[in-house]
């Protein structure tokens, strides 16, 4: 549809207007203040978010916006556009070049399209439903790993202290029944890692919508499944993700109802 075409033109550019102000930013002396434990805001996030709000707001002027940090708006649509200006703000503070820009719509509390960009590499992953996943303008797909014990697992431990440590705690539990682990820091980049391969499967025990949103249509569009740890589907209510080829999810919802039922 023609809309749809319009609407994933403008996630891009505003991907990328936001992305130019995490790059511009990486570069400079950073205002860092604390929402919570380990949970940093800058001057970047907040730039960023002006930026692509701005832009957003601009060419739909009637639909929802949901973010990250101070700009929501209702406005009682169907359509809500749900942005993380900047997820991995940890990485970031500590010049840790592994951050990423999401803009996802949704239809109804469900991700159709999105787009998330890595400033700092210059990849720019798309997706919109039903017409597949893209990397840098080339289709990407999830890897074909059939066997849990081969696959290459990330995740991320939230804000949460208790749950970050129960999350540990299941990790340590999970290590010998796969190849390794990796926390990349970063949500979105890690569900994008699993719609182009590098990564088999991802999972967070306690999430938010703009970080998740845009990647789970990535996954889902790359082949791949995605579900909450209870094996529900995505909405912009969901706290919880797992994501993977279709080939893992089952066996890795096996191994997280035994192993993270303490999350």
């Amino acid at each position: 549809m023609e809309e749809y075409d319009e609407m994933i033109r403008v996630a891009i550019e505003a991907a990328r207007a936001g992305g130019a102000v995490v790059a511009r930013g990486f570069t400079r002396t950073r205002s860092v203040r604390f929402k919570g434990r380990a949970n940093p805001v800058t001057d970047t996030d907040l730039k960023a978010e002006e930026t692509i709000v701005d832009l957003i707001a601009k060419n739909f002027p009637e639909h929802n916006i949901i973010t990250e940090e101070e700009r929501s708006i209702d406005r009682g649509s169907r359509y809500t556009w749900i942005i993380d200006p900047m997820d991995g703000t940890m990485n970031f503070t500590m010049g840790i070049p592994f951050v990423a820009v999401s803009v996802a719509l949704a239809v109804d509390n469900r991700p159709i399209l999105g787009c998330v960009y890595d400033p700092l590499r210059k990849e720019v992953f798309t997706a919109r439903q039903g017409k597949g996943a893209f990397l840098n303008g080339r289709r990407i797909a999830v890897s074909n790993k059939e066997l849990l014990q081969d696959a290459l697992l990330g995740f991320d431990l939230g804000y949460d202290e208790q749950i970050r440590q129960r999350t540990l705690e299941a990790s340590t539990a999970i290590r010998p029944h796969i190849l390794t682990l990796r926390l990349p820091g970063s949500a979105v980049l890690g569900m994008c890692y699993v719609a182009c391969a590098r990564f088999d499967v991802y999972f967070h025990p306690l999430i938010y919508p703009w970080d998740i949103a845009a990647g789970a249509v990535l996954v889902m569009e790359a082949g791949g499944q995605v579900t909450d740890l209870s094996g529900e589907d995505v909405t912009t209510r969901t706290s919880s993700i797992v994501a993977s080829n279709p080939r893992l999810h089952e066996q890795f919802m096996e191994l997280a109802t035994q192993r993270l039922a303490v999350v």
